[in-house]
């Protein structure tokens, strides 16, 4: 048997699902505004794992389950089309563009600019995504997903256009024990509201 499944068996494999805080913000230079009533799967306060995003769910999930190691990775029990708002991000190191092919249904803003906003069938799901490049402590890109159903889309991409338009790039300033200092990423500053989920 994995080790991996003996500890979630030991540390038990589900919580509860937590509002959503306000404000995101991540070290590798991304903020947003959470939509209203969106819920999160908490990542446990001794998680160790690899900044890469969240998953915003638009409709409460049964329960979180054991969240993986990076943090894009929010394992929950419901439906395959649980409504959500999946982020994720990575530092681009000149792959080409992911192999999946957009079905174009319009535009939306993100990171600041219109960009192509795609479709795709999943699971018994409806799926629209988006994605940009930017710059954080150094080139990176950001795709975000709206995972809906038929009888909830219309309202569901509405919602996530609006929502996109918060999703920006900022600065991140740092500092150490050292004294030394700096920041990196687009201005303006990210908000000190802001914290990562």
């Amino acid at each position: 048997m994995p080790v991996g499944f003996l500890l979630a068996l030991v540390t038990g494999a589900h919580g509860a699902p937590s509002p959503a805080p306000l404000v995101f913000v991540s070290g590798k230079a991304i903020t947003f505004r959470s939509p209203h009533g969106a819920f999160i799967c908490p990542l446990p306060k001794d998680w160790v794992g690899s900044d890469h995003g969240t998953t915003l769910f638009l409709e409460r999930p049964k329960s979180c389950s054991v969240q993986g190691y990076p943090s894009s990775e929010r394992n929950y029990r419901g439906s395959p089309a649980n409504r959500r708002i999946e982020v994720f991000y990575w530092y681009w190191m000149g792959e080409d563009e992911p192999p999946t092919r957009c079905q174009q249904r319009g535009t939306m803003v993100l990171m600041g600019r219109k960009r192509p906003l795609c479709k795709i069938r999943e699971s018994g799901a409806l799926k629209f995504w988006s994605q940009a490049r930017y710059q954080a402590d150094t080139d990176a890109a950001i795709s975000i997903s709206l995972v809906t159903r038929p009888s909830t889309m219309a309202q569901d991409l509405r919602m996530f256009r609006n929502w996109a338009a918060t999703v920006k790039p900022c600065r991140v300033r740092w500092s150490d024990s050292n004294g030394k200092h700096g920041a990196y990423g687009q201005a303006p500053d990210c908000p000190k509201a802001g914290v990562f989920f």
